[in-house]
C-alpha cells in the first residue's frame, strides 16, 4: 500500500503534467500587456503567470472552467485550493511524482498561493511531512525533509 500511489487510494490529478504545461517561461519578464498584477503576499504576477495558472487549473480540474485572468485574485485562490489539495493528498498517499510536480511549478505562482512543503493544513497544525511519515512513505518524507521551510521539530498538537 505504500510507494508511489499505486494503491487503491484515491489519487489526485497529476500535477506533473501541470508543471510541464507551465513551461520554463512562467513568471519571469513582462506579461502580455506589459504590466504586472499584485497578488496576495505582495507577489507581482504577469499576465503570463496568470495564463500559466489557468492552464494548471484546467489540467487539475478538467470539469471546471478556470477563472479569467481579469480576476487575478480568483485565479490565485482557486489555484491555492487545488495545489494545497494536491500537496496533502500526495503526501498522504505517497505519490512522489505529484508532489514533485507541484513543487516544480513556477516560483511566483507558489509564492502567490502560499503553497510550500512546510505549509500547515487549515484548522490543524498538520504538515505534509506528518501525513507522509504517519503512512510510511519514506520517499516522500525524504523529499519533504530536504525542502526549505520544513522542520522535523514541528509538532501537530
Amino acid at each position: 500500500m505504500h510507494g508511489d500511489g499505486a494503491s487503491g487510494a484515491r489519487r489526485p490529478p497529476e500535477a506533473g503534467a501541470a508543471a510541464a504545461a507551465a513551461g520554463a517561461g512562467g513568471g519571469a519578464g513582462p506579461g502580455g500587456n506589459g504590466s504586472g498584477v499584485e497578488a496576495e503576499r505582495g507577489v507581482v504576477l504577469t499576465r503570463q503567470d496568470l495564463e500559466t495558472a489557468r492552464q494548471i487549473l484546467a489540467q487539475l480540474m478538467p470539469n471546471r472552467r478556470p477563472p479569467p485572468v481579469e480576476s487575478p485574485d480568483h485565479v490565485i485562490q482557486t489555484l491555492k485550493s487545488a495545489l494545497t489539495n494536491q500537496v496533502f493528498t500526495a503526501s498522504f498517499n505517497g505519490n512522489l511524482r505529484v508532489l514533485e510536480g507541484v513543487l516544480s511549478l513556477p516560483a511566483p505562482l507558489l509564492r502567490a498561493t502560499g503553497v510550500h512543503p512546510g505549509m500547515q493544513q487549515a484548522g490543524t497544525l498538520l504538515q505534509p511531512l506528518h501525513m507522509a511519515s504517519y503512512n510510511g512513505h519514506l520517499n516522500v518524507v525524504r523529499l519533504l525533509i530536504a525542502s526549505p521551510g520544513v522542520s522535523v521539530l514541528v509538532r501537530a498538537g
